[in-house]
C-alpha cells in the first residue's frame, strides 16, 4: 500500500509540474475513423481465468453498439460497447453457453474527453472502473478464458450489425491477474517498463512498423492495424505517458540513486531507488544496486545499535543494553557477538518474581482455582526480563536455604525472599466471592382456545393463561494484591481488582398444548379467524447456570485481571 501511495505521490507530482508542458506536448496514440480497427493475436487469453483491462480512450461519436474491445466470437465474448448510439457504456461477458452477464455505467462518458477504463474479471466478480472511479459490479466469475479461441478486436465487433468505433485509444494494458482499484488509480497516468509482475500483453500505440503495433510485454505477439487505423499525435494525455518520458524519469531517479550509494548516503539511496521500481520494475541493475543499499544502511544500523548497546551494559542500564543488541540483530541475523551480548545483558536485569498464595477465609471459594488461573496469565504476558517463581518453586528455594516455608512467620517472609534471591514479591487476599440467586417471578399472561367443527372454527374457547417465568443468579469476586520489595520493605504498587457475573433467563411456560393457544380470536365479515399466539419464550432457554460455575468463572477473570496489573508493573519496574 505504501509503494502505491508513492507511486500515485510521482505520478500526481509530474501531472501538476507539467499541466502546461502536457498542453504544449504531443504524443501518438491510435486513431480509429469508424472504418477501420485493429486485431490482437489469436489464443492470447485463451487460459486467462482472471483478468484486468485497462485503456485510455477518447470517442468522437457514439456509433451503434460500437466496441472498444470485442474478445470472441458473436454470442461468446468478452466485451466493452456502447449502449446502442448513447454515452451509456456496457462492459459484458456472454459465456459458453450465451448466458449474458455484465455492469453497466449509464450515461458515464462524453465525445471528446479521454476517460481512462478498466475491467476486472475471474473469481470475485466483475468489476467496472471509470477514472480509478468504482460504477458497477456483476457476481459472474467468468474471464477471458470463457472466450477463448475467437477473434480479439479493438475497435470492432464480433457481431456483424454493429459497428466500428470512431475516436482514440491508447495505453491498452491487460492483465492476468485482479487489480484493485487501488492500484489502477496508482498506475494509470504513467506508462508501463512492460516488466510489472502480471502484465500478459501492453499495447501503448505510441509506435507501428507498418501495420504492426508491438507488444511491450512479448515481442511476438503484435497487433495489426486493419483499414484506415493509424497512429496520430494528440496532446499528451498524461506527461508519464508520453513516449521516452518514463526512461527520462528512470534515469533521473537511478543516477541520484547511484550518486548517494557511491557517498555512502544509504538512506537516500534507497529512497531513490524505491521511486525507480514503482514507475519501472527491472530498470538495469536497479534491483540488485537497491538491494545492496539496504543491506549496507543495515549494517551500519546494527553497527549503531551494537555500540550503544554496549555503553548501556558498561553503565549498568542493562535492560537499554538487551534492547540494543537486539535491534542489532535484528538489522542484521547474526551481527557480530551481538546474540551472546544480549543474552549476558538479560540475565543481568532479569530478576525474580514470587506470588506468594493467596489468603482467603471464604467458605466454598476455590482458592486453589484461583492461584493458578493467576499463575498461568502471569506466564503468558510477562516481561522477558522477570522469572516468576510460583509455591513449588518457592519452596525448593527456601528448602535449599533451610527455610521451612510452612513454619515461617509473616514478618520473617521478605527477609527469607530476599536470601532465597527474590527481589519482588506479590502477596494477595481474596475478600468476596458472594453468590446471590432470586426467586422465580410468574408472570400470567391471556391467551385464548378456538372452538372448531369438522375442521372450521366456529366461535372463541376458554380464555386461558401461560406465565412468563424470569429468574437471575449474580456472583460478585473481589480481591486486593500487594507488591512490594525484599531489600527496601517498601509498597511498590497495591490495588483492588473486582469481577460480577450473572445470569438470566426468561422463558414461556403453559400447562397444555402450546398449540392451541391463541393470541386473538375473532368474527370477520361473518366468519370466525383465529390468531396463533406466537410466543418464543416457550422455546428459551429454562435452566441457570450454577453460582459454582460462575463463582470459579469469576475467579479466573479475577486472576486474569490482577495477573495484567502485575505484568504492567514488573515489564517497567527494574531493580
Amino acid at each position: 500500500m505504501i509503494r502505491l501511495i508513492r507511486a500515485f505521490v510521482i505520478a500526481t507530482s509530474w501531472l501538476l509540474l507539467n499541466v502546461s508542458c502536457a498542453i504544449s506536448q504531443e504524443m501518438p496514440v491510435l486513431f480509429l475513423d469508424g472504418k477501420s480497427h485493429v486485431e490482437l493475436p489469436r489464443n492470447l487469453f485463451d487460459r486467462t481465468t482472471k483478468a484486468t483491462i485497462e485503456v485510455w480512450v477518447k470517442w468522437h461519436r457514439f456509433n451503434k453498439w460500437s466496441r472498444v474491445f470485442d474478445f470472441g466470437r458473436e454470442g461468446n465474448a468478452v466485451v466493452l460497447q456502447n449502449e446502442k448510439t448513447s454515452n451509456t457504456l456496457n462492459y459484458r461477458i456472454w459465456d459458453k453457453s450465451g448466458k449474458r452477464h455484465g455492469t453497466q455505467a449509464k450515461k458515464a462518458v462524453n465525445t471528446g474527453v479521454w476517460y481512462h477504463i478498466a475491467t476486472v474479471s475471474g473469481p470475485g466478480g466483475m468489476e467496472f472502473y471509470i477514472n480509478g472511479r468504482f460504477v458497477d459490479e456483476d457476481k459472474y466469475q467468468g474471464s477471458l478464458s470463457e472466450a477463448a479461441g475467437g477473434m480479439n478486436y479493438v475497435g470492432k465487433s464480433n457481431w456483424s450489425d454493429d459497428k466500428l468505433f470512431e475516436g482514440y485509444i491508447s495505453d491498452l494494458r491487460i492483465w492476468s491477474k485482479r487489480r484493485s482499484q487501488d492500484e489502477i488509480r496508482f498506475s494509470m497516468y504513467q506508462a508501463l517498463s512492460g516488466k510489472e509482475d502480471g502484465l500478459l500483453a501492453y499495447y501503448r500505440f505510441t509506435e507501428s512498423d507498418g501495420d504492426q503495433v508491438p507488444n511491450v510485454v512479448n515481442p511476438n505477439a503484435p497487433a495489426r492495424m486493419v483499414g484506415t487505423a493509424k497512429l496520430e499525435n494528440v496532446p499528451a494525455i498524461a506527461p508519464l505517458l508520453l513516449p521516452g518520458e518514463l526512461d527520462k524519469v528512470a534515469a533521473t531517479h537511478y543516477e541520484k540513486a547511484k550518486t548517494a550509494l557511491d557517498a555512502r548516503e544509504f538512506v537516500a539511496a534507497i529512497r531513490e531507488f524505491e521511486k525507480l521500481i514503482d514507475i519501472y520494475p527491472g530498470y538495469k541493475n536497479a534491483n540488485i544496486l537497491h538491494a545492496q543499499a539496504r543491506r549496507l544502511e543495515a549494517k551500519r544500523q546494527a553497527e549503531n545499535f551494537y555500540q550503544a548497546g554496549t555503553r548501556s551494559f558498561q553503565q549498568g542500564k542493562y535492560r537499554q543494553a538487551y534492547s540494543n543488541f537486539q535491534s542489532a540483530l535484528r538489522q542484521v541475523t547474526g551481527f557480530k557477538d551481538a546474540q551472546m551480548q544480549m543474552r549476558t545483558a538479560l540475565e543481568k536485569a532479569k530478576y525474580r518474581v514470587a506470588i506468594y498464595p493467596f489468603k482467603s477465609s471464604i467458605l466454598g471459594a476455590n482458592i486453589t482455582l484461583l492461584q493458578q488461573a493467576l499463575t498461568a496469565n502471569l506466564i503468558d504476558g510477562k516481561s522477558v526480563f522477570v522469572e516468576y517463581v510460583d509455591q513449588q518453586m518457592l519452596n525448593r528455594l527456601f528448602i535449599r536455604h533451610g527455610i521451612d516455608f510452612s513454619m515461617i512467620a509473616p514478618t520473617q517472609t521478605l527477609a527469607a525472599a530476599q536470601k532465597a534471591d527474590i527481589r519482588v514479591v506479590v502477596f494477595g487476599d481474596l475478600l468476596t466471592a458472594t453468590a446471590t440467586r432470586s426467586y422465580p417471578h410468574r408472570e400470567g399472561k391471556t391467551a385464548y382456545t378456538a372452538m372448531e367443527y369438522e375442521g372450521r372454527i366456529v366461535g372463541r374457547g376458554p380464555q386461558r393463561t401461560y406465565y412468563i417465568v424470569s429468574q437471575s443468579v449474580q456472583v460478585s469476586c473481589e480481591a486486593t494484591y500487594k507488591i512490594l520489595d525484599t531489600q527496601t520493605g517498601s509498597v511498590l504498587r497495591s490495588g483492588t481488582a473486582r469481577e460480577n457475573l450473572g445470569d438470566e433467563v426468561e422463558y414461556a411456560t403453559y400447562y397444555g398444548d402450546v398449540n392451541t393457544l391463541m393470541s386473538h380470536v375473532y368474527r370477520d365479515d361473518g366468519k370466525w379467524k383465529a390468531i396463533p399466539l406466537y410466543e418464543r419464550r416457550f422455546d428459551a432457554r429454562r435452566d441457570l447456570r450454577s453460582t459454582e460455575e460462575l463463582r470459579n468463572e469469576a475467579l479466573k477473570s479475577l486472576a486474569k485481571k490482577i495477573a495484567t496489573e502485575i505484568n504492567r508493573f514488573t515489564s517497567s519496574y527494574s531493580p
